[in-house]
């Protein structure tokens, strides 16, 4: 028979080995373990007291305990350039319990698209005369009290709206380098006239005439351009102006009027100036496109109104999926405590 009663004294020393040869690593280890360990836990709890901060701050403006029925009675049109639907699931997660309604609106699905389809299918000619998308919601669902319009490629800080006066149009700030590429370019100026040709036709009717009115006093008030140019990727048209909007939108893309001036120059066909307040906008310069999402999230705050440029589909971007994620987190998290109740 095999004596095994050495063994357990042979583990014993074994450990006792192990023990003795840890105790001898340079306490310099253990100082480092613990430094990490503390750097991350003020990072976790600062984090936190920014965003507890941050949603006081948001909650201060809006005057209020709780903002989970402030855009209920709005509707909310995205606008796909491409039928990249897959994304549409995320995307009405970020917006579906703020706004009333989210309506997705794009162009027909194709193979990659997989069972999502789009609310309103509508070809915008990559983008082109997305705003035509409004129009057909307003037409569509006629019972909301305001209709927000934005292109998918957009982060909508909405807490950030709460300023603004909802009885009124809201529209991106003008682009004075895309008003000097835009207003000399022979195909604009075209479109522009074929528009007011079509406005022309409605002058004598009773119910156009008003417009047609309003609308040449926008000319003479520009002084310099019939058709102005505005960014128009963003915009907001109160109930109390949508009766002429899906008409005139509706002639403006019959009239190839683009998407950086249809929308300015419908409003202005039925407001006045001091009726549009101006968004202020985050846009990232052309120059960086969409290659580096560290320069994107380093830029981006909630107290951006919107942020541009903003895309879901980078699939094989590490970097970008992880500050997607984050990204998410904290977007969430702000969201669910402004409807908490």
């Amino acid at each position: 028979m095999v004596d095994l009663s050495d063994k357990p004294i042979r583990y014993s020393l074994k450990y006792k080995v192990f023990l003795q040869s840890s105790k001898t690593k340079p306490p310099i280890y253990q100082c480092i373990v613990l430094c990490f360990i503390l750097v991350c836990l003020f990072a976790i709890f600062r984090s936190r007291d920014t965003l507890d901060s941050d949603v006081r701050s948001i909650l201060t403006l809006a005057k209020t305990d709780c903002l989970k029925n402030r855009f209920q009675e709005y509707l909310l049109v995205i606008h796909f350039d491409e039928p990249y639907y897959k994304d549409i699931t995320f995307i009405r997660s970020l917006y579906e319990n703020i706004f009333g309604k989210v309506v997705i609106c794009g162009p027909e699905p194709d193979a990659h698209s997989g069972r999502f389809v789009p609310d309103i299918e509508f070809e915008s000619e990559r983008g082109k005369f997305g705003y035509a998308c409004l129009g057909k919601a307003i037409e569509k669902f006629p019972k909301y009290s305001g209709y927000f319009y934005s292109n998918y490629d957009l982060l909508i800080n909405w807490w950030n709206l709460l300023k603004f006066d909802t009885s009124k149009i809201w529209m991106l700030k003008p682009d004075t380098d895309l008003q000097k590429s835009r207003t000399a370019h022979r195909s604009h100026q075209t479109s522009c006239q074929n528009y007011i040709t079509f406005l022309q036709r409605f002058s004598n009717s009773p119910q156009f005439k008003q417009l047609w009115s309003k609308f040449q006093q926008s000319k003479s008030n520009d002084g310099t351009s019939v058709c102005l140019i505005r960014p128009s990727r963003f915009f907001y048209i109160p109930k109390r102006f949508t009766g002429h909007f899906p008409l005139l939108s509706y002639g403006a893309h019959l009239n190839q009027l683009e998407q950086h001036t249809a929308p300015i120059n419908i409003v202005q066909s039925f407001v006045s100036i001091d009726q549009i307040e101006e968004l202020p906008e985050y846009y990232r310069p052309p120059q960086y496109r969409f290659e580096s999402s560290p320069l994107f999230w380093s830029e981006y705050d909630i107290s951006l109104t919107i942020a541009h440029s903003f895309r879901l589909y980078r699939k094989n971007d590490l970097a970008w999926r992880k500050n997607l994620k984050q990204l998410v987190e904290k977007y969430f998290e702000i969201s669910r405590r402004l409807t908490n109740c």
